[in-house]
């Protein structure tokens, strides 16, 4: 009851489904590589999943240990994921390295209840003389909602 149903999009078929959840997946995010690309899961069973995107292969699997996971992002420019919990806690977890665990985002909370949402804004500044032609401006914003 708890997978993840892949769907060739031309046809509608089902292509594969994914069972290595044990609870219920609250969100998926992609990122595209040169090589293919990345799924991310995120699931009731406190873990962040990583996919290979054509073999639809589980490459890495993160676990939290405390608080229930309920919500997921993956932020493109600085390459983490942000997950949002059920006490109200915003985590960033690094992708590019073993200890996944980065950070609990501190300050007051403006949330008394569980995270449901959570969306990335791109904010585009503008680019100046100083930095070379091809360098992105601007940064990344992550909006949460809750329940309360």
């Amino acid at each position: 009851p708890h997978s993840l149903q892949v769907l060739e999009i031309l046809r509608g078929v089902k292509f594969k489904e994914l069972k290595e959840h044990s609870g219920p997946v609250v969100s998926i995010s992609s990122r595209s590589m040169n090589e293919g690309g990345v799924l991310y899961t995120a699931a009731m069973d406190n873990t962040i999943r990583m996919w290979d995107a054509e073999t639809l292969e589980c490459i890495k699997c993160i676990k939290e240990k405390k608080e229930e996971i309920t919500a997921m992002i993956y932020l493109p420019r600085a390459n983490v994921i942000i997950t949002g919990h059920e006490n109200s806690d915003l985590k960033m977890w690094s992708l590019d390295c073993e200890q996944a665990y980065l950070r609990t985002v501190t300050g007051q909370s403006v949330h008394e209840n569980t995270i449901s949402a959570l969306i990335v804004v791109h904010v585009h500044g503008e680019n100046t003389s100083v930095q070379p032609e091809n360098t992105p401006t601007g940064f990344e914003l992550v909006v949460a909602g809750s329940y309360d």
